[in-house]
C-alpha cells in the first residue's frame, strides 16, 4: 500500500493554468546499513485572510504581501501594526 503519484496538480484562483508539484524523495540514515526512505510532496497547510478581518487578532506570526500595488501606504501600516 502506498501513494504512487509523482505530482500533485494544484488549481490557483489567480492563475489560469494549474501548478505541478513533484514528490520529493528524502533519505535518513538509521544505522550504518540501514536506511529510511521518504516520499512526500513539498506542501504546507495556510490561509489568508484580510488585513480588516485581522484586526483584534493576536497572532504569533504573519506574512503580509507589500509587493502588490493592492493597497497604499496606509493599508501597509494597518497591516504592519495590528
Amino acid at each position: 500500500m502506498g501513494i504512487y503519484a509523482t505530482r500533485i496538480s494544484i488549481k490557483f484562483d489567480h492563475i489560469d493554468v494549474p501548478c505541478d508539484v513533484q514528490s520529493v524523495t528524502s533519505r535518513f540514515i538509521l544505522f550504518k546499513n540501514l536506511y529510511i526512505h521518504r516520499k512526500q510532496f513539498p506542501l504546507l497547510f495556510s490561509y489568508a485572510i484580510t488585513i480588516h478581518k485581522c484586526q483584534g487578532l493576536s497572532l504569533d506570526t504573519a506574512i503580509i504581501d507589500l509587493l502588490t500595488d493592492v493597497f497604499g501606504d496606509s493599508m501597509a501600516y494597518v497591516a504592519y501594526i495590528k
